[in-house]
């Protein structure tokens, strides 16, 4: 792979790389249990799953020529030409249309973080130093003095043209004695 440069398969949903190379062996009759897996690791011999990945890698580069991979994978799986071509076959159609080269200078690097970390916002946009808090509620002013003068600016009374000794007067009630009240006994 060329310096500088990563390459990254976005496949639809929620189907992985691996899910895929997976299934390519079990088409071919190639697919490994986990227990040969395994050992392979261990003793850090070539899985199948790796050397597929290894030719995905060598087609999206084209490091390899395509007769030479074939042998290259006949060799290395232990299988026939036939079922080789049909891998590459099934590696071009599977796997290559979701490859893309990404190059890792400085500037791609950080626009693509910002894409997965702020859905497109540049950092200028957000300070980073600030505690992400949903519910967090910014006042307007911080002075209290002046958020006191606004909240009774706010609250003043609405004056009318009217004077207060112009004012309409409520005529004054009548108090009846209450039919409901109980005398209270003071007696012993």
């Amino acid at each position: 792979m060329i310096e500088n440069q990563k390459i990254t398969f976005t496949l639809p949903g929620d189907i992985t790389v691996a899910e895929i190379i997976g299934e390519i062996l079990k088409n071919n009759g190639l697919q490994e249990s986990d227990e040969e897996f395994l050992d392979k690791f261990i003793n850090d011999l070539e899985s199948r799953t790796f050397i597929i990945k290894d030719a995905t890698l060598s087609i999206v580069e084209k490091k390899i020529p395509e007769k030479k991979l074939i042998e290259l994978l006949q060799k290395h799986l232990e299988t026939s030409q036939e079922n080789a071509e049909k891998i590459i076959s099934d590696i071009k159609q599977r796997l290559i249309p979701f490859a893309k080269i990404i190059d890792l200078t400085k500037e791609t690097i950080k626009e693509e973080l910002l894409k997965k970390i702020n859905a497109n916002k540049s950092i200028s946009e957000k300070n980073i130093n600030e505690p992400q808090v949903p519910y967090l509620k910014k006042a307007p002013i911080t002075n209290v003095e002046k958020n006191a003068e606004n909240i009774k600016q706010e609250r003043k009374p609405i004056s009318s043209p009217i004077k207060a000794s112009e004012a309409p007067k409520e005529p004054p009630r009548e108090s009846k004695p209450d039919p409901y009240k109980e005398p209270i006994d003071s007696s012993p």
